[in-house]
């Protein structure tokens, strides 16, 4: 039965009462609502910022210089929602960096660029070892055919032959939808022959052990590894760390060999995309209007509660926000059972992140690049990998930070200039920088302002290693530490990701065993954030599979009570 298309203009009165109401106008969120607008369904948006897009936003933190301030790239958009949303129309273009990373080595004589360039890459990579750049080419083959495998998992609810329907016909309906799903995937397992085992082990296996074992130049192994590892709390030599290897180059289809790129007017400029088109279908968007609580009626969720008093009404709550602020701080203490709860107060959270956003004068030239001129050049549009000459040097980092519960003393620190690329986010002549720091664990003592300084100072010189100068150049700064991270973006604990993206919290046990389908256990409410399958990357995956779900049990609840009321009404024939 198709849902009744009744359209609702972005400008109008607030209707008192909708189908649907989304909390939180993050990417997922505003993906989800758009689909739910596209099927004729009445949506609001309801907004706790005055600006769209979560931690994809663009903002001009210091005057003149327009960051992206919280995620800096995207490589996991789904290509659905881009042509279903029509977002090259709208006016986002993806700034493709070609090279893409560059990891140079502190002794300030040798670096290592990688980019999509196969001979480039061989040239790259010989000078290290003939081994290798032969070695690496086969290595990608290899990865591209187990991304050609997985990569339809990402757009699909996961498969759970025992996930919590809200009623049997559902439950039902997940069990097909399951073994449809697990059919399809081993089929394309047993066109892999042997290469399944290799999937196997980057679920299991640490990517130390993996790389090692492929590739005997360290600065290879690092400069492989540093893009997978970014956002977590983890080191190589963790088991599952390869998953996450997987996961990076999943965005980026089976060409592209793990690019990721800019977009230009920064990340806002897509979230804006999503929202235009979402408030085109008739999803109204109530910017500056945070959420206290869900409204709960009779085991149901019937809409949410403003923090001004306020009543949104609607058949269906959707929450883009993480699985801790929606079950825990907005869901009421009696509304949810007991041990759903306590799974998940006990999720990882963890992540780590220092995030600074740097407002500079010129572009900064590498120690090991000299230019004797100020034109940008392909070091400029790369992702710099500062802070580890090997894999060793990453595990030092982390139990550092894990075993002191403090900042790293040798930062691991991931450093993008956007403006190489786009002009546009800062003034003629200046740049923009972004840096992500790793292993910044939460516990530390952020609310010291003194203590965050000396950490931005060391930051500061840490670049300063590898980029002399750098501190010379700077006009002004953002620091964000993971309590900034949580005030500013409402993350719980300054994850991005919304939970730590470990093998333990993937696919069908993110965020729960059992409610890996968009579900919850509250009727009625679903969640659509990076705290679902497949997490966090701005892809927009977890926004469309839940409107999907949600779509799908609105046509069978549907049907369910017109069955229900034909029975109803059913007369008995007379003998």
């Amino acid at each position: 039965m198709a849902v009744p298309r009744r359209w609702a203009s972005a400008t109008a009165a607030k209707s008192k009462f909708y189908d649907a109401v989304v909390i939180g106008a993050g990417l997922n969120g505003l993906v989800a609502s758009a689909y739910l607008a596209r099927a004729g369904l009445k949506v609001a948006i309801a907004e706790r910022r005055d600006i769209v897009g979560g931690t994809a936003v663009t903002e001009e933190v210091i005057p003149g210089y327009k960051f992206s301030r919280g995620v800096d790239v995207v490589g996991l958009l789904r290509p659905q929602i881009n042509a279903d949303m029509n977002l090259q129309n709208r006016g986002v273009k993806l700034l493709k960096r070609n090279p893409f990373s560059l990891t140079p080595l502190l002794d300030g004589s040798r670096y290592l660029m990688l980019g999509q360039d196969v001979d480039f890459n061989e040239t790259q990579i010989a000078q290290y070892s003939r081994r290798d750049a032969e070695a690496y080419k086969d290595f990608l083959e290899r990865m591209a055919r187990l991304v050609g495998a997985v990569s339809p998992v990402v757009d699909e609810a996961p498969v759970d032959f025992f996930s919590r329907g809200f009623h049997a016909p559902l439950a039902m309906r997940d069990k097909v939808d399951s073994l449809l799903s697990a059919s399809k995937f081993a089929f394309r397992l047993s066109g892999l022959g042997s290469q399944s085992v290799n999937l196997y082990e980057l679920f299991t296996a640490p990517l130390s052990r993996i790389l090692q074992r492929e590739f005997e130049t360290e600065p290879l192994c690092t400069a492989i590894a540093r893009p997978a590892l970014v956002g977590s709390m983890m080191a190589p030599s963790m088991p599952g760390t390869g998953a996450l290897l997987l996961r990076h180059m999943l965005g980026a289809g089976n060409n592209n060999r793990g690019q990721w790129s800019f977009v230009e007017g920064g990340m806002g400029k897509l979230s804006q995309a999503v929202a235009e088109a979402a408030t085109e279908f008739g999803s109204e968007l109530m910017l500056s209007h945070s959420v206290s609580k869900v409204l709960v009626d009779d085991g149901k969720a019937v809409g949410v509660q403003l923090e001004n008093g306020d009543d949104v009404r609607s058949s269906i709550v959707v929450s883009s926000l993480d699985p801790w602020r929606t079950f825990v701080d907005l869901c009421p203490e009696d509304s949810l059972p007991d041990d759903f709860v306590r799974n998940i107060k006990s999720l990882d959270y963890s992540s780590g992140v220092f995030k600074l956003n740097v407002a500079l004068k010129g572009l900064p030239a590498l120690k090991v690049i000299p230019r004797k001129d100020n034109d940008v050049r392909p070091e400029h549009k790369c992702t710099l990998y500062l802070g580890a000459d090997c894999l060793e040097d990453m595990d030092n980092a982390f139990y550092d930070a894990s075993v002191n519960v403090r900042p790293s003393s040798r930062p691991l620190l991931v450093v993008t200039m956007p403006s190489a690329m786009d002009p546009s986010l800062a003034p003629p002549g200046h740049a923009v920088a972004g840096i992500i720091v790793q292993h910044a664990p939460y516990s530390s003592p952020w609310s010291n302002e003194s203590f965050k300084q000396q950490y931005v100072k060391k930051i500061f010189s840490t670049i300063d290693d590898y980029l002399p100068g750098f501190k010379e150049l700077v006009v002004g700064y953002e620091a964000l530490s993971p309590h900034d991270i949580e005030r500013v973006f409402g993350v719980h604990h300054g994850n991005m990701n919304h939970c730590a993206l470990t093998v333990d919290q993937m696919y069908y046990l993110r965020p729960a065993k059992q409610f890996s389908r968009y579900r919850s256990p509250l009727s009625q409410l679903y969640i659509c954030g990076s705290g679902t399958h497949p997490g966090g990357g701005a892809s927009g995956a977890s926004g469309r599979n839940c409107a999907q779900i949600m779509l799908q049990d609105i046509k069978s609840r549907s049907e369910g009570e017109a069955v229900q009321r034909g029975l109803q009404n059913f007369e008995a024939p007379k003998k």
